[in-house]
């Protein structure tokens, strides 16, 4: 196994199952570790500290732990630093507790000279009521959910903290906590959110707050558009404006959007929107508004629709904005031809497609699709159908970019030909989510388990309803056949010996997520948990996907080191 210099871990893992003994054996597996990230984990601080300490090289350190008041302890990372990570230069961390007063008295044991002068290694406070409050280095750290302001700073006057927010780039803005918020400055937002709430009253507050806003992000929000636009009309600095609203037909309006950028908005250099509606005229009829010279050859703010049936038909600038979700093609485009609308899909990299769409699609292409998901195929009489249908998907996109793909393959309608054409046209591709029963038809295919030994590092099966037909357990002895250079996999609920199975015989597989439905008197998982802690070195994490009435779906899943695993 090659020396590792970077490690990120991130949301779930846990190290409360690693024993005293069980830490002794890191020793030479991470002491060339230089650079550490552990984010958002649930950890035992015990077993952290521990593990750390192994790590005697390390010069960076970013530890975010919530919920856990055990780990803010000054003298304990003191000491941990003094004694074991010589060569740290680099510390920042992101604790967090209920209760806020422990939080105040915790705080000032990091405004030690060791702290401040040795290390200028700083520190303040988010102090929050029934919320979680937190202590954090300075700057604080950037995380991929949006930040919200209903916190009281807390902080030595003595230190400068006008910079603490720098590296902060999307904030929650509801108008409760604007307008009651002081103490904040976040220079570099490029994301901030929700004027759903805000009446016209809360808007005349924003100005001196929004106004040296240089960069906007509003994305699928359910907003007034009065609103919306009288919050923008204050952003007198924007450079940068992207607007993403569905199903709101009056912020679809040139006149205003054109009336407030030259009243309001003179830096503006970039503006994009996405609107929709399930009026397809309407669409059409204000399409022809953002046609004349102000946004056509002035700014060149080119437009398009999308007409739906019975969906949402949409009216957005050229290029298309990319989206979380991935993109579906039951649509009819509307654009006047003197303008190039080639490149108008080149953002979009995620795409859902259905057998009847693909056949009958046109004027779409899509040059950069990195995920591909196919939601149904025909029964494909012959390979002459599976043929066409694998050339209609190359009109449209580059296949070569794919680097992801979903496909409904089941013996009960398809064979396995349909997937080797793909895999001969994708060389990109690396990772698979098929049906349970995919494997039953790919097994017997020599040259199709070729390219799937070769080429999938990440395998992952559909999970759908428990009375789905295709969700019947399959014989994982076979999976080893097909998938041999599986690096990560996901499947269905599965006992402990069946993991063990797949760990011996898959000889590169380090980790392993196991999605099931669990009832309130389902204790399996802990039964696997307990079964698979055996092993030495062996890290596990477990989140709820989706919570209904009676039963949860759950995600349970473990990282091992493959130095462990006898074979």
């Amino acid at each position: 196994m090659p020396l590792l210099e970077y490690l990120n871990i991130s949301r779930g893992l846990q190290f409360d199952s690693v024993s005293s003994a069980d830490i002794g054996h890191l020793h030479g597996r991470v002491n060339h570790l230089k650079y550490l990230n552990v984010s958002d984990c649930m950890v035992n601080t015990d077993n952290l500290m521990d593990v750390i300490a192994y790590m005697i090289n390390l010069r960076s350190l970013t530890v975010s732990v919530y919920e856990n008041s055990d780990i803010i302890d000054a003298s304990r990372w003191k000491h941990l630093i003094t004694s074991s990570l010589s060569h740290l230069t680099v510390f920042r961390f992101r604790f967090g507790t209920f209760d806020r007063n422990e939080i105040i008295r915790k705080y000032e044991d990091f405004q030690t000279n060791f702290w401040i002068k040795e290390h200028q290694w700083y520190t303040e406070c988010l102090l929050g009521d029934q919320i979680l409050s937190q202590i954090f280095t300075i700057p604080y750290l950037n995380d991929t959910r949006l930040m919200g302001l209903k916190y009281v700073r807390h902080f030595n006057t003595r230190i400068d903290d006008s910079k603490t927010f720098d590296n902060v780039t999307d904030l929650h803005l509801p108008g409760k906590e604007l307008m009651t918020s002081s103490g904040f400055y976040f220079p570099n937002i490029r994301s901030a959110l929700h004027f759903e709430s805000e009446s016209s009253i809360d808007i005349s507050q924003l100005h001196g707050r929004v106004n040296y806003l240089k960069y906007l992000n509003v994305s699928d929000c359910m907003v007034n558009a009065d609103n919306l636009i009288d919050a923008i009309g204050r952003m007198i600095n924007l450079r940068s404006l992207i607007v993403s609203v569905y199903d709101n037909s009056d912020i679809i309006d040139a006149f205003r959007w054109k009336h407030l950028i030259i009243s309001s908005l003179p830096h503006l250099t970039v503006f994009r929107f996405r609107f929709g509606t399930l009026d397809r005229n309407e669409i059409i009829r204000k399409y022809e508004d953002f046609q004349t010279d102000f946004w056509i050859k002035e700014h060149q703010w080119y437009t398009e629709c999308l007409l739906g049936e019975q969906i949402l038909s949409q009216i957005f600038t050229i290029p298309y904005l990319n989206d979380t979700r991935p993109m579906c093609l039951k649509y009819v485009r509307h654009f006047y031809t003197r303008i190039d609308h080639s490149k108008t899909f080149d953002n979009v990299t995620d795409l859902y497609l259905t057998s009847e769409e693909l056949m009958t699609l046109n004027g779409f292409y899509f040059p950069n699709i990195r995920s591909l998901i196919i939601h149904s195929l025909p029964v494909f009489a012959n390979e002459s159908n599976e043929e066409r249908f694998i050339r209609s998907l190359k009109r449209i996109m580059n296949l070569s970019n794919v680097k992801h793909l979903e496909i409904p393959l089941c013996s009960q309608t398809t064979g396995s030909t349909i997937l080797l054409m793909i895999l001969k046209e994708a060389p990109n591709l690396s990772s698979l989510n098929i049906f349970n029963c995919s494997i039953d038809i790919l097994k017997n295919n020599k040259e199709i388990c070729q390219y799937t030994n070769k080429m999938i590092k990440k395998l992952q099966f559909c999970v759908y309803s428990q009375s789905n037909p295709c969700q019947k357990p399959n014989d994982i002895s076979s999976i080893h056949k097909v998938f041999s250079n599986v690096e990560q996999m996901t499947c269905h609920k599965t006992q402990s010996d069946s993991c063990l199975f797949l760990l011996n015989n898959l000889p590169k597989l380090s980790t392993l997520t196991i999605h099931f439905y669990q009832s309130a008197n389902d204790s399996s998982f802990s039964k696997v948990k307990e079964e698979l802690s055996k092993l030495k070195n062996i890290f596990f994490y477990e989140e709820i996907l989706r919570d209904m009435k009676h039963v949860k779906l759950m995600a349970f899943g473990f990282w091992v080191s493959r130095d462990d695993i006898n074979t």
